[in-house]
């Protein structure tokens, strides 16, 4: 299948640039627009293979391309999980029994938890095979074809939601202008879609690994809004206001679009609705055994969270060991090394005294020779003749009474 090149956005700017090989982008909006472009056409299925949105795609494509359930394990697995997110989000807003229609509700699990709500709720699929599906395993009403092909009342709409549906609209504008003549004053769009954040680019996405880059899938997704487009485009629509809500999925962006500000409904009205009816008391017994597995989750997340911590805990405190351990190891080798560098010193100490003293002893040992020497000298001057005359003449003066003073 070929297709024709875009060069013009839904906000009619035609002043596009490359994005990347298969898109471009609108620096006016900041709007990602699909160079291949589908029409109407493309969107009114004729058989079920060879073409988007036929039964092929539902079975093979999204599980090759993508990596998806087929939409036979899809009709179970979404129940629990987006389909019952969903509906509360509808629940929040509006109440059974109001009028909601689903464009784009592929097996239609999120219609009927609606309808088994309380609400009058209908589907609407482009693929005869996929209709079929939908009305005999949940037993819904659904509308076959594009929605600009429904003849439908004027104002008639509570609610009109699309999940993962806004970017697969060829021409957005028109399908969107006439859904917002389908909804009451006060009714509102819910809208589940892909979140281009404003000024990134397809490098900084391929070198950050972005998960956005698998919604980069030609010619499925024909626009790709972000923030500031997608509030500009609700708002031409009159949808002046748009309350953002958690998304499911941290690509995408979940809000509710709205002409007046919106009031809330609470759990007691929800609650009080849902147990009027026994398929409502089914759904509210859903909703609290989810809450309660939601809680779980939330304390079993928390709990590998603080278990993380922990862990972190013991490993800095191991480190801290680690290197209180290292700085032990350097500080007893250091110890090692002066208790070394003292025995050294002792034995340098020990060695200087032994030959100091050894010095000490040979001057002692010289001094006491030279003081024998001067006794022989002595002995032998007392010993000599003149000596002798000295002696006797010092007795002959004491004789004489001499004392040697005049």
């Amino acid at each position: 299948m070929t297709f024709p090149l875009v060069r013009v956005c839904w906000c009619k700017n035609q002043e596009l640039t490359q994005f990347s090989s298969e898109y471009l982008i609108c620096h006016k909006c900041e709007t990602l627009v699909c160079r291949g472009s589908l029409s109407i056409e493309n969107l009114r299925i004729q058989d079920n293979s060879n073409e988007l949105y036929t039964k092929d795609y539902w079975l093979s494509y999204q599980t090759e391309q993508h990596g998806y359930p087929d939409i036979y394990n899809r009709a179970i697995e979404d129940l629990p999980e987006r389909c019952l997110y969903w509906l509360n989000t509808l629940m929040k807003y509006k109440l059974p029994s109001a009028q909601v229609l689903e464009l784009g509700c592929a097996h239609g699990g999120s219609v009927a938890l609606a309808k088994w709500a309380g609400f009058d709720a209908t589907g609407l699929e482009l693929s005869p095979w996929v209709v079929q599906f939908a009305q005999e395993i949940f037993e819904i009403p659904m509308l076959l074809g594009p929605l600009e092909d429904q003849s439908l009342e004027p104002n008639s709409l509570d609610a009109i939601v699309l999940y993962d549906v806004l970017e697969h609209l060829p021409d957005p504008v028109r399908t969107m202008s006439y859904a917002a003549s389908l909804l009451k004053e006060d009714g509102i769009f819910i809208v589940q879609t892909p979140q281009y954040q404003k000024g990134k680019t397809y490098q900084e996405m391929i070198s950050e690994n972005d998960s956005f880059l698998s919604l980069l899938t030609a010619p499925e997704h024909q626009y790709l809004f972000s923030k500031q487009s997608v509030g500009r485009f609700f708002k031409d629509l009159g949808f002046h206001l748009l309350q953002f809500e958690k998304q499911l999925f941290a690509y995408d962006m979940y809000f509710i679009a709205s002409r007046y500000p919106l009031n809330k409904n609470s759990e007691e009205q929800i609650t009080t609705k849902l147990l009027k009816t026994a398929s409502g008391r089914i759904i509210q017994s859903l909703i609290d055994k989810t809450s309660e597995l939601n809680q779980l989750n939330m304390k079993y997340h928390n709990s590998q969270e603080d278990c993380i911590d922990k862990q972190e805990e013991c490993i800095a405190a191991y480190s801290q060991l680690k290197q209180s351990q290292n700085n032990l190891e350097i500080t007893q080798a250091q110890l090692e090394t002066t208790q070394r560098q003292m025995e050294n010193l002792q034995l340098v100490t020990q060695e200087l005294q032994t030959n100091k003293l050894q010095s000490l002893y040979h001057e002692v040992s010289l001094t006491q020779n030279e003081i024998d020497q001067i006794n022989k000298e002595i002995v032998k001057i007392k010993e000599s003749k003149l000596w002798q005359i000295r002696s006797s003449w010092f007795k002959f003066k004491r004789r004489l009474g001499w004392t040697g003073k005049e």
